[in-house]
């Protein structure tokens, strides 16, 4: 078994109920943010600025090549391992990676968009730098969360999401959507600063490691993973994340610019859940790489992880009947009306927002090595949804009905993680 007193003992470390709630705030900020843009701007603008961050999301993957992806796994077991120091370094190289990378496909998309005129040019810019805002918010969140010191990390995400809020909204009152881009990209590298803030001053202080001192000096360079495993992780990551980032940039060439800003709009609960979902990781992740790493079954982290699950569902399906309420008959019905929100769209993105689960299940298959099998299950996803796009444009079928398809698609994801963990479990 693994001391964990060096992650949990902290006197500062504050108790899970309160940086759940620290931590919903932090969402309530994120989800209001997008409301209060769609509030703000006119529904084309809208579109166009929730299809760029939704690129830019994707792009952000790109970015890492698998460098962010593995460190999902990685930090948490080095710093369980003691290796502070060498954590934070190695997240720096990351980023200056990720800035050199983000300055190569700049001007070969603006070249692209003033070829096709029907693209701003200035999305080429707009989408690197939410591509390099979230890549870089996510390295450091990433050692953030290994740390497991859940004051300074909810702190952290608490100004990050207040920031956001602020700059964005801010920017879009000012200069439409390429200002609420610019306040995004701003708030992300503040939040960013805050975290690598935080976990360098944890480095500083925290005590040595025996587990440190047991590593020899030929093995004081970071673990690399096997080339395989970070290509199965990379890839796996890379087709979850199309059907989530490119359909809005499907919806709006199929159904038009109008229906794109009702999927955007709607498509903005569904973030919620992943904003829930990603609280949710941010605290199971780390903990069932310990579980792992300190002897523990997979019985044991399937049901650390069930709870987590069963509580987000009874939230979720609470939140959304409120919602219902109030964009149908409640104070914000004059919103739901400029975005002609209906009943069954909601209904959809509730299901698709149930399904979003997939991240958490992701963990438990990482955690025990079994990124080919996270992979596997990413490919069915993609494989679905590549159909019911295909279905889409071939047989005509409405929006509504396109959203049912996602959903489908991403129970069918969760169905094959699950299948995957059975067949791990039975041997």
């Amino acid at each position: 078994m693994i001391d964990c007193r060096p992650f949990l003992g902290h006197p500062e470390t504050m108790s899970t109920p309160i940086y759940m709630a620290t931590m919903l705030v932090a969402a309530a900020i994120s989800m209001s943010r997008g409301f209060c843009i769609a509030a703000v701007l006119q529904p084309m603008s809208f579109a166009i600025y929730a299809t760029l961050v939704a690129a830019g999301a994707f792009g952000s993957l790109l970015l890492s090549m698998g460098s962010i992806e593995h460190t999902i796994k990685s930090y948490p077991r080095l710093w369980a391992d003691g290796r502070w120091s060498d954590v934070v370094e190695d997240a720096d190289g990351i980023v200056r990676k990720l800035i050199l990378r983000s300055l190569v496909p700049v001007i070969p998309l603006a070249a692209l968009f003033a070829y096709l005129g029907g693209v701003p040019v200035a999305a080429a810019p707009a989408i690197a730098a939410v591509a390099l805002g979230i890549a870089t918010t996510s390295t450091y969140a990433s050692i953030h969360r290994a740390t497991l010191d859940l004051r300074s990390f909810s702190i952290a995400n608490l100004l990050r999401a207040a920031l956001a809020i602020v700059l964005a909204l801010a920017g879009a009152v000012l200069w439409d959507w390429p200002g609420a881009i610019a306040g995004e990209f701003v708030a992300a590298f503040a939040g960013a600063f805050v975290s690598r803030h935080y976990v360098a001053a944890l480095a500083r202080t925290a005590e040595p490691s025996p587990r440190a001192a047991m590593t020899g000096p030929d093995q004081k360079s970071l673990q690399s993973p096997q080339h395989y495993e970070k290509l199965w992780l990379f890839l796996g990551f890379v087709l979850a994340a199309i059907p989530i980032y490119l359909d809005r940039t499907f919806v709006a060439g199929h159904y038009g610019t109008a229906a794109a800003a009702k999927y955007a709009f709607v498509l903005l609960f569904v973030t919620a859940a992943n904003v829930f979902v990603g609280i949710m990781s941010q605290k199971i992740g780390p903990m069932l790489v310990h579980m792992q790493r300190g002897g523990k079954t997979l019985d044991d982290q399937l049901s650390y992880a069930s709870r987590w699950i069963a509580m987000f569902a009874v939230g979720w399906l609470f939140a959304m009947g409120c919602v219902y309420l109030a964009l149908t008959a409640g104070p914000f019905a004059e919103l739901g009306d400029k975005y002609g929100v209906e009943a069954a769209m909601l209904a959809t993105a509730t299901v698709l927002g149930l399904a979003q689960v997939t991240v958490v299940m992701d963990h438990v298959l990482l955690s025990q090595d079994r990124e080919r099998w996270s992979f596997l299950s990413s490919l069915i996803y993609f494989c679905i949804v590549a159909s019911a796009a295909i279905v889409t444009l071939w047989s005509g079928l409405s929006l509504t009905t396109f959203i049912w398809l996602m959903a489908c698609a991403k129970i069918a994801h969760l169905a094959a993680q699950s299948g995957f963990l059975l067949k791990h479990r039975n041997g």
